[in-house]
């Protein structure tokens, strides 16, 4: 035992009784004695207090409190060096959240200002003969020669660099609100401008290479001005080129509201471009345009899913424009006498020029909520009423586009496995996502409920009950899942660069996670599990493209690991086409996971599913390409042990695994960037489990994680 020695002076004469015996056991606050002095007079003596104890702080904080105003406030106190009220991430969430979306160029510039204002200074005075700290504070007080607190106010700020860039980054990414659909302003243009100039070499890489991607993506060229510009090239360029523009200069709300033109050139062009753009991931055939006047042109063809040949899972698709809601049964009348019962279609009806022409508010993409969604029990009305109809031409979905410019149109399903009501849980979502989302699938295992807001265009953010796995006291198991999707690729898998937008969109999906989790719905409790699917077609071997993969969310992993771990994400999936440009050969699904118990372990597989059902068939060992299987994590003990670990605070221990080779990738990558560094082993870390043997001796085991029955493990570790 540790034992200490204090010796305590009394400063006056008296007698001190002891309350505590040598030898005692005492506590943090035990009374050991007291002094009874000759003169009590000649100390001060320490008495309860009572009364009213005002603060003058407190004053003012009877009424109400403005969490916009309070999230403001702890934002601008990290950014000023402060210690920050939470994750600096998560407050930017937040802080985003509570103001809905409103002014919220204004808020973004306020922050770039706040952290410009402090690192351009040190920014201009850092160079190859200004480096050390004394160097740095001498030339910047002789810049305030009257003002050292100014001085001091910096290096305050400065010192807290970490934390301001995290700030400033998760800011960033939630300017995805601003790309297609609105005009940047001219003064977050320029704050983008002046991060986007910061050096790299100085501790601010990461804010200028974001900075950077941002500003190509955003523009400040008004709604109207693109529409013109875009009207222009549908009367002249082929409408294959103009499908793969970006969304900024070609998006649904551009391409729709173009279908109302005067001439019937770009209407007929706007409607093939945006079905080509809308349907550019499948095997389209048979596109046929049908020129009308002003909202009623059309189009019908035939697609096939990724990956299918010959005939197999045909289905059709019917688009056509409406000028209200109103005139919704003349599209019954539209369809084409091709569509038969026998093969499934889609019927997709746009309704411009402007769905919610009485709410003028377009502040935030969901201002039109109240209206979009009373537009539902009358859809549905109508299409109950042309089920006959409907069914003898083989269509099963009824996707309704609801324009709203300049913003992204609206979206709503209804399908007839549910007698025509809209389904909440693809509400928002494109006609196509649903599929490449993998919505459906996740249906088939969870009750899913839908998330909004979100940050990105093309992301779907549910929580999950499981419909599987056993319910405990808390009911079933939930997770939080955010679905993602791009189109947008750098460079050839293994080029420089080519990281860059997969990592983005990871990063794009924390962003959704932290968001998600200021839901009272969602809170902290559920683990998160993101998907993303990338829209290429990668032209490498399935063992070459896997390397690639792995050794990609490894990196990511090590790198963000303290966010991933923040958000409890247990599982990130990729999924890839390969093959040539003639069309998907293979379909690579490489996952990070911790459903075996090491925390997000890399794997790679190879995906095939019924070309007509869409549904999953089976997976194949991409070396060996034997069929193999997966567990099934949402039925094992894992989860839920790993649910009770965290609600009480601590780490299941099989996770220690995956943070320790977390951490020495991490090392590895900060080794390699030294001269002479060897690459880092492709095994750079292996982990066998120990159990006791027959014999009582230890032995190894194979077995998945949460199969112990003793309160003890052990691992032999290979690093």
């Amino acid at each position: 035992a540790m034992k200490m020695i204090m010796p305590v002076k009394a400063m006056s004469s008296g007698r001190i009784t002891h309350t505590k015996s040598a030898g005692s056991i005492v506590s943090a606050g035990d009374l050991l004695g007291s002094l009874e002095l000759d003169d009590p007079s000649s100390v001060q003596k320490i008495d309860n207090f009572t009364g009213k104890f005002a603060l003058a702080a407190l004053e003012d904080t009877t009424g109400p409190k403005d969490p916009a105003a309070e999230s403001i406030a702890n934002v601008n106190l990290m950014l000023d060096g402060y210690a920050p009220a939470g994750k600096p991430s998560e407050l930017v969430q937040k802080l985003f959240k509570e103001t809905n979306g409103e002014n919220w160029q204004d808020i973004a510039s306020d922050i770039f200002e706040r952290y410009l204002a402090v690192e351009e200074k040190f920014a201009a005075v850092m160079n190859e003969n200004v480096t050390t700290l004394d160097q740095i504070t001498a030339a910047l007080l002789a810049q305030s020669k009257d003002k050292p607190e100014e001085v001091m106010a910096l290096f305050l700020a400065h010192g807290q660099l970490a934390a301001r860039n995290e700030v400033v980054l998760a800011t960033l990414r939630d300017t995805r609100w601003a790309t297609p659909g609105r005009t940047a302003s001219d003064r977050l243009t320029k704050c983008l401008d002046r991060l986007s100039k910061l050096p790299v070499t100085t501790g601010y890489g990461p804010v200028v290479m974001v900075a950077q991607q941002i500003s190509e993506k955003l523009t400040v060229v008004p709604f109207e001005d693109r529409r013109q510009k875009l009207g222009m090239m549908l009367s002249t360029e082929d409408s294959s080129k103009l499908a793969t523009m970006s969304a900024v200069d070609a998006g649904a709300e551009l391409l729709c509201s173009l279908m109302g033109d005067d001439s019937d050139l770009i209407r007929t062009k706007a409607m093939e471009t945006y079905m080509k753009r809308s349907y550019r991931s499948f095997q389209v055939s048979d596109m046929d345009i049908i020129p009308g006047s002003p909202w009623d042109v059309s189009a019908s063809f035939q697609f096939q899913y990724p990956g299918a040949t010959g005939s197999e899972g045909m289905r059709g698709c019917f688009c056509t424009t409406i000028s209200s809601l109103s005139a919704l049964t003349s599209v019954f009348e539209k369809i084409p006498g091709s569509f038969k019962e026998e093969m499934p279609s889609k019927i997709i009806a746009i309704v411009g020029p402007d769905a919610f022409a009485s709410t003028s508010d377009r502040s935030s993409y969901y201002s039109s909520e109240g209206a979009f969604t009373a537009t539902f029990a009358e859809a549905s009305s109508q299409l109950q009423g042309a089920a006959g109809k409907l069914k003898a031409a083989g269509v099963t979905e009824f996707v309704l586009v609801m324009l709203q410019p300049p913003l992204q149109p609206r979206y709503a399903c209804f399908q007839a496995k549910d007698d025509w009501k809209e389904n909440a849980t693809r509400r928002d979502m494109k006609p196509v996502n649903a599929y490449l989302l993998e919505s459906n699938r996740l249906a088939e295992s969870y009750e899913l409920e839908r998330i909004i807001p979100t940050i990105g265009r093309n992301s779907m953010v549910y929580l999950g009950a499981s419909k599987v796995a056993k319910a405990g006291k808390r009911g079933p198991p939930k997770t939080v899942f955010v679905q993602m999707i791009t189109h947008t690729s750098k460079a050839p898998v293994g080029q420089p660069g080519w990281e860059t937008p997969p990592e983005n969109l990871l990063l794009a999906a924390i962003d959704e996670l932290e968001r998600a989790r200021l839901s009272p719905k969602v809170g902290q409790q559920p683990n998160g599990s993101i998907f993303a699917h990338l829209m290429w077609l990668v032209d490498l071997e399935p063992v070459e493209a896997n390397k690639y993969f792995e050794d990609f969310l490894n990196q990511f992993v090590s790198k963000y690991g303290d966010r991933l771990q923040a958000m409890k994400v247990d599982e990130i999936a990729i999924k890839v086409g390969l093959g040539k440009s003639g069309g998907r050969e293979h379909t690579l699904r490489v996952t990070a996971s911790s459903m075996t118990g090491e925390y997000l372990k890399t794997f790679g597989l190879l995906e095939v599913e019924d070309p007509v059902t869409t549904k999953l068939k089976e997976w194949l060992d991409v070396k060996t390409r034997e069929k193999t299987s997966l567990d099934a994590f949402s039925t094992s003990p894992l989860q839920s042990r790993r649910l009770i670990a965290r609600a009480a605070g601590s780490t299941y221990a099989p996770e220690f695994l995956g943070m320790m080779k977390v951490e020495l990738i991490k090392r590895w990558a900060a080794y390699e960037q030294l001269p002479g560094a060897v690459p880092m082993p492709s095994s750079v870390f292996e982990s066998t489990e120990l159990i006791t043997g027959s014999d009582g001796q230890l032995v190894e085991s194979d077995r998945n994680a949460g199969l112990n029955d003793i309160g003890m493990v052990a691992w032999r570790c290979t690093m």
